[in-house]
């Protein structure tokens, strides 16, 4: 039996259904894959979890999520972040017949928007968690993030690298004052060590996605598009792990 992580922060409605039909497989005895989430490893003890578990853990992360957080993180941001006001396209304006803006994160200072959520994230640890500082694994944007944002919160931050990172990144995540480690060939590898670090150092493990308080950092990006566009109809997002489309 295989299993599969959930990429995303929380459970969405359509994982947890797919729970449910995998509980029904398993009682007509068929194979089916099974499920954890990276995010829950330590409380659920590595165990599968059930759709009823599943469905907890959704209600729990969605009451996390509070438009009280999204604005508090939406002006703590500021002191770290570019205005990047949006971009009217005339050519995917006319192809599409919509009115069509881009909000280019590309221009932050790291080149993407992940300082955002690593910014908000120092900010909700404790004065003692803080002192121990952080750790994270990354081959790219986040692990830049998580560097710049501890740099200017002034706390110390280790960013674990597979070791075919490009020495670019590596000398550039170096250069905001990060340690970095490089371990493993590929990015779980990385990830693996930098969780036995975590667990040897008691650093906080800032999650590129898989965390609420990084994915409420990066839902500020929502909240500038609606304050600069109130009329906006559809915000469309790219995914990779999830948490950009979380916030």
């Amino acid at each position: 039996m295989s299993q599969i992580y959930l990429a995303g922060p929380f459970f969405s409605e359509e994982q947890i259904d797919r729970v449910s039909r995998i509980e029904k497989a398993l009682e007509e005895n068929k194979t089916v894959t099974s499920f954890y989430s990276p995010r829950h490893h330590q409380e659920s003890n590595y165990e599968l979890f059930s759709a009823g578990w599943a469905q907890e853990v959704y209600e729990k992360d969605m009451e996390e999520l509070t438009l009280e957080k999204f604005e508090e993180a939406s002006e703590l941001v500021k002191d770290v972040t570019t205005e990047t006001k949006l971009v009217y396209s005339e050519y995917f304006s006319a192809r599409t017949g919509n009115k069509v803006f881009f909000k280019p994160e590309n221009m932050q200072y790291t080149g993407a928007y992940k300082v955002r959520g690593a910014y908000y994230k120092i900010h909700t640890l404790t004065e003692e968690e803080k002192s121990k500082g952080l750790i994270t694994a990354s081959a790219g944007n986040h692990a830049q993030g998580v560097a710049y944002a501890a740099k200017l919160a002034g706390v110390k931050a280790t960013v674990v690298m597979p070791t075919t990172t490009p020495l670019m990144k590596v000398n550039r995540t170096k250069s905001y004052g990060a340690d970095v480690v490089l371990e493993g060939d590929v990015f779980d590898e990385a990830c693996d060590h930098a969780y036995k670090l975590a667990d040897e150092f008691g650093y906080t493990f800032v999650h590129p996605f898989d965390d609420l308080d990084v994915a409420t950092g990066q839902g500020t990006i929502a909240m500038e598009i609606i304050k600069e566009l109130p009329t906006v109809d559809y915000i469309l997002v790219p995914i990779g792990g999830g948490g950009l489309c979380t916030g």
